[in-house]
């Protein structure tokens, strides 16, 4: 169904025998663009249990763009009268291709990053749920919770972060909830990824 409603929709879905793959110079387990017309998924070859979760988040990134969500909307920002989409301004000041001395905008771009990513990690557990996919839910939530707040980490280090740290390391600190103050990290979350 997820897979025909893409291609209805001109998405390109590419299953990768990957382990990982690189976006935007960044080491991940999926993207989508709506630009390139496509949704890759790294499935290191294994059985779909290993990659669906990956899958079904960037399927959820599909659905907000299909579906101009809140957040997904929000991410067009407007600054000293020009139009910017947040996410490319954050990820170019991370990846120094970019230097921005307004805090303030910064911040903004951050934030509206960071909550594009918190909506579809929410409608990835609301899709697992619906769907009965087999994947662990605390476990998931755990990780996303972990990746959520690291966007935190990034903007005040201005660094990227280690591919797959959240499944080994800190995702067994987090909550099985979404039920951070993603504005304010707990003190315990920096210093586990400093450790990394």
């Amino acid at each position: 169904m997820a897979v025909a409603e893409l291609i209805q929709h001109d998405i390109v879905p590419v299953f990768s025998e990957d382990n990982s793959l690189i976006d935007n110079k960044t080491v991940c387990n999926g993207y989508f663009s709506d630009t390139e017309k496509r949704l890759v998924v790294a499935t290191g070859k294994g059985s779909p249990d290993s990659w669906i979760s990956y899958f079904a988040h960037e399927y959820c990134h599909f659905l907000q763009w299909k579906n101009k969500t809140k957040a997904f909307r929000r991410e067009v920002i407007t600054y000293k009268g020009k139009k910017y989409f947040a996410l490319n301004v954050f990820w170019e000041w991370v990846g120094k291709k970019k230097e921005i001395k307004d805090k303030k905008f910064l911040d903004e771009c951050f934030k509206r990053t960071r909550d594009v990513e918190l909506e579809c990690e929410r409608m990835t557990v609301d899709l697992i749920k619906k769907y009965k996919l087999p994947v662990n839910l605390s476990a998931y939530i755990k990780e996303a919770n972990a990746y959520v707040l690291t966007y935190s980490w990034v903007r005040k280090y201005r660094r990227q972060w280690k591919a797959d740290f959240f499944r080994k390391s800190v995702a067994n600190r987090m909550s099985k909830k979404f039920d951070y103050d993603y504005n304010n990290p707990p003190d315990f979350f920096f210093p586990l990824i400093e450790n990394k």
